[in-house]
């Protein structure tokens, strides 16, 4: 610079001063953006795989009702199917007159008597274990409802034999 009678100044006049970066360019700004977007990707990564593990879950128990329904009624058809020919045997037994023929199917009548209980109780203890997962309860009886598919003539001791057909009506 000049002064007023043409002498320029060989030194010059000096002004420190300093301009403050934007927030958007300072460092405390760019570790905050890179540790949103990676909580950002992290989020969507878990919500992601609850959403993943959810439909697997849907799928897997989708399958195992559809299990339980086809071994359910397979089951059912075998245990009808057994009672049935019990009964058509028993009716066959009365009526063989060889006593050793008869003692055999007397035998085998008594062990399909003791395979009926068992499934009997199977399934008794099959519905107690379903109603208690269901309700959340324990202890509480539902022998009512095994009742209902039990024949009546099965006995916890294994001892009971089908009426005679001779008896039996249809109840209603």
């Amino acid at each position: 610079a000049a002064n007023d009678r043409g002498l320029w100044n060989e030194d010059g006049a000096a002004w420190a001063f300093s301009i403050a970066p934007a927030y958007y360019q300072t460092n405390l700004f760019r570790l905050a953006v890179v540790a949103s977007v990676i909580l950002g990707l992290t989020l969507l990564y878990r919500l992601r795989l609850r959403r993943v593990t959810a439909q697997l879950h849907a799928r897997l128990q989708e399958r195992l009702d559809e299990r339980a329904r086809v071994a359910q009624a397979l089951h059912d058809t075998l245990f009808q199917g057994f009672v049935s020919s019990s009964m058509q045997l028993h009716v066959v037994a009365d009526e063989i007159v060889d006593q050793g023929a008869r003692s055999k199917l007397t035998r085998v009548l008594q062990r399909m008597n003791r395979i009926i209980v068992r499934i009997s109780a199977q399934v008794d203890r099959s519905f107690r274990r379903k109603w208690i997962a269901d309700s959340g309860r324990s202890g509480s009886p539902i022998s009512a409802k095994v009742d209902r598919f039990r024949p009546k003539w099965i006995t916890s001791g294994g001892r009971g034999s089908p009426p005679s057909p001779r008896i039996v009506r249809a109840r209603r």
